[in-house]
């Protein structure tokens, strides 16, 4: 009779469904991290190409879950689902990763972005170094942690480009640091520095710029920036339809430099900027802005000509630094005030609009001062103790002149009263007419 053998039974294992939270491949000598992260991601170079990622990493202990360690790195491509409220952390450990770190914090709201951002410190960066923020607010920190703590040394070979989501509520915001709190790490960024969308920015004062520093600011965000390091070539920026501060150097720190040209344009909203004494432009500078109550405050150096263009509004203008070419103020409609107490080695050319506008000059340019007055009540007063070369022509409205050069200085060229209401007033408290002046419609 034959037996018949039934089947042993047996488990067999089926398909893995184990889904690690980040996954890490490296190819051709780029280490990919790609995924979502179970807690703060912390990756360390501890040996010269070589790289170690952890997970879950406990703050301030700085203990994870190793997820690996890897030679023969030599770029990073980081690209998240999500980092929302989670610290990335890239420390060298003093070594150098010798191609490009590229990080895409993917999707995420970060509530406190200033505690949970991303920080790049204790190494170098050969090539370029690129952030790509989520749907909320980022924080990007050079030479500090993701915590904007514990500074140490930062250089990237290339550019350095912060490009997150626009957060056009104006009530989130994104930051970009390089001071930190307490003492500013050293930050050397070879090449340019681009950062669009950031509304909170600090260029520390011992950060250095190769190339050009590009600031643009997210629709509908207020821009908080200070720009306090050195900057090799050339500083542009533009603002949105929301407020902007713009420091450019700062007492508090230290002076700014900028070897070439700057460039601001801030953008509608009640505007300030200010140039704190000792910072030096190479170049010339140009400062715009749109309608708004703006306030100008400069204090440092424009080595070429500079030009404070201010929309409508009523602004206030004030200036104690030096300019080695031409002083240019162009005002818009609006109650406006500008005092010059400063040097002004050419030409000095101010444009008003309409409105009951007043207007300090104690300085003496090297070349003429122009005036154009608009229409309302407007008040200028020279009262720099020198000799004055002028072309003043008022608009219409009851306009004041006061001249107060000293007794020994003289004023020559034209002075205009323009139009009036009841009648202008001509003051002559110190100082000679001279004989090829002409003065009309005084009083």
């Amino acid at each position: 009779m034959n037996r018949s053998h039934r089947p042993r039974l047996r488990l067999e294992p089926l398909e893995s469904r184990l889904c690690p939270a980040l996954t890490l491949r490296l190819t051709s000598g780029t280490l990919f991290i790609t995924g979502q992260p179970a807690g703060n991601v912390l990756v360390t170079e501890p040996a010269a190409n070589t790289i170690q990622v952890q997970d879950n990493v406990a703050y301030p202990a700085g203990t994870g879950v190793s997820l690996g360690t890897y030679s023969g790195v030599t770029n990073i491509n980081m690209s998240l689902a999500s980092k929302a409220n989670k610290r990335l952390d890239f420390n060298f450990l003093g070594n150098t990763l010798g191609g490009y770190l590229q990080i895409n914090a993917g999707s995420g709201l970060e509530s406190s972005p200033g505690l949970t951002g991303t920080g790049i410190r204790n190494g170098t960066v050969g090539g370029s170094l690129t952030f790509q923020g989520g749907s909320g607010d980022e924080a990007l920190s050079l030479g500090l942690d993701g915590a904007g703590l514990n500074p140490a040394a930062l250089r990237v070979g290339g550019n350095v480009t912060m490009a997150p989501h626009v957060n056009a509520n104006g009530t989130l915001v994104n930051i970009f640091d390089s001071q930190g709190t307490g003492v500013a790490p050293t930050v050397t960024i070879g090449g340019s520095l681009s950062l669009n969308n950031t509304a909170n920015i600090a260029e520390g004062q011992n950060t250095t710029v190769g190339q050009d520093l590009t600031i643009s600011s997210g629709t509908g965000q207020p821009l908080n920036v200070f720009v306090l390091g050195k900057v090799n070539r050339n500083l542009s920026l533009t603002g949105s339809s929301s407020p902007a501060s713009v420091n450019l150097g700062f007492t508090v720190f230290a002076a700014a430099t900028v070897t070439g040209s700057v460039s601001m344009n801030l953008g509608t909203g009640n505007d300030t900027f200010s140039m704190g004494v000792g910072t030096v432009v190479g170049g010339s500078a140009t400062i715009s802005s749109g309608a708004g109550s703006d306030t100008y405050t400069i204090d440092g150096s424009v080595n070429g000509n500079l030009s404070v263009n201010a929309g409508d509004g009523t602004d206030t203008v004030g200036f104690t630094g030096s300019v080695a070419g031409m002083l240019s103020i162009t005002e818009g409609n609006g109650n406006d005030s500008v005092t010059l107490t400063g040097t002004v080695a050419g030409n000095l050319n101010i444009t008003l609009g309409n409105g009951n506008d007043t207007v300090t000059v104690t300085t003496v340019p090297g070349g003429t001062l122009t005036f154009r007055g608009g229409n309302g009540n407007v008040s200028l007063t020279l009262n720099g103790q020198g000799n004055y070369n002028v072309d003043i022509r008022f608009g219409s409205g009851d306009d004041t002149f006061t001249m107060d050069i000293g007794a020994a200085n003289t004023l020559t060229g034209l002075i205009d009263g323009g139009g009036r209401v009841v009648a202008n007033v001509f003051n002559q408290t110190s100082g000679n007419i001279g004989p090829n002046t002409t003065i009309s419609n005084f009083p």
